[in-house]
């Protein structure tokens, strides 16, 4: 009997939205050995059995404890943007999910989002900072640490659960909405790590927050991750733009009474097509792929009036030639000193001979 992964896939992160009793007799064993394999692989990283790979400059890390997205991409763009701008050089590492090529190698932000990744190739272009990618981030690290000397600073874009690199700072990006949640382990739920990894992270960054929502006390109640520092980010939708055209504006008033689609391949579509709708843009057609996937971009231009797509599904197109498709970038910002605090934070704690 032949398996339909991708029905399978979509069958089971259904049921991590809505519990199936079924699935959670069948897969709650399964998420104990998770559990006990995942707090085994780390204490045995953390003793000389194993040990880590400690490196020259201080690494800070940006991850999550999900499978899928989080805001993770956006706050690596944020803190390197703003520790840019406060006069630090930054490297940034990445596995490069999705792209075709192996090895170790420097993003090329001309290039294409098959050797790189659409993340990495996005998060080069929007920092212009040096970006590498490999499987093993050591590996990635090294290279930036031989080919850039002066650097100050890297962070990886992911990794949390890449034990094999030591880190000076962690950073866990956690989404709002699932505070109050009962989340429970792969394969039951989404989770990689246990909720109770908070308890060892310096820094959560609460993303997609609403406004007037922000409560640090109630938070750390919840997720009792009392050592914490706590920040909450916001989601910035900008003004769109022609495709790979990023210095024109076009207005959202342009859109109406035309036949919109908007089509993206991202872990959160809903998220994209709300705050379309939340603009004033009527849309006629939401079009969803598998996340990393590349769209049929000219497929689609020749069915709709417009097209509206996402930057991360923008920088894996390279044809300028339609007319008829648009990008919606996206920021973040964030409440209080934040950069600042890592700062603060390596300043006391690093100490690497």
């Amino acid at each position: 009997m032949k398996i339909n992964f991708s029905q399978f896939k979509k069958t089971v992160e259904s049921h991590w939205k809505k519990s199936n009793p079924v699935f959670s007799f069948v897969l709650t064993p399964l998420s104990l050995l998770y559990e006990f394999v995942g707090k085994s692989r780390h204490w045995l990283y953390q003793q000389p059995i194993l040990g880590t790979q400690k490196h020259p400059l201080p690494i800070i890390v940006v991850g999550n404890l999900y499978v899928g997205g989080t805001g993770k991409t956006p706050t690596v763009i944020y803190l390197a943007q703003e520790l840019v701008k406060d006069g630090f050089k930054v490297g940034i590492v990445s596995r490069g999910y999705g792209r075709t090529s192996h090895g170790t190698l420097e993003v090329n932000t001309q290039g294409s989002a098959k050797d790189y990744g659409d993340e990495p190739l996005l998060i080069a272009q929007k920092t212009g900072c040096p970006t590498v990618v490999s499987t093993e981030r050591n590996h990635a690290i090294d290279y930036l640490v031989n080919h850039f000397p002066d650097l100050e600073l890297i962070v990886s874009d992911d990794g949390l659960q890449h034990y094999q690199m030591d880190r000076d700072v962690e950073i866990v990006v956690f989404p709002y909405n699932d505070i109050h949640k009962s989340l429970k382990l792969l394969p039951n739920g989404p989770l990689r790590e246990s909720l109770t990894r908070l308890q060892s992270v310096p820094f959560i960054l609460i993303s997609n927050t609403p406004e007037n929502h922000i409560n640090k006390k109630q938070v750390k109640e919840s997720l009792n991750c009392e050592q914490s520092q706590i920040f909450f980010s916001s989601i910035q939708f900008n003004e769109l733009y022609p495709l790979n055209q990023p210095e024109y504006i076009i207005k959202f008033n342009f859109f109406h009474q035309k036949q919109v689609a908007a089509a993206c391949a991202i872990a959160n579509p809903e998220r994209f097509f709300n705050e379309l709708e939340t603009l004033g843009i009527n849309l006629s057609s939401k079009i969803v792929f598998q996340d990393h996937e590349i769209l049929p971009i000219q497929e689609l231009a020749k069915q709709y009036e417009c097209v509206i797509i996402t930057e991360k599904d923008a920088v894996k197109i390279q044809d300028t030639s339609l007319e008829n498709v648009f990008v919606l970038p996206i920021t973040i910002s964030v409440l209080g000193n934040f950069s600042d605090a890592v700062i603060d934070y390596l300043t006391e704690h690093y100490n690497r001979n």
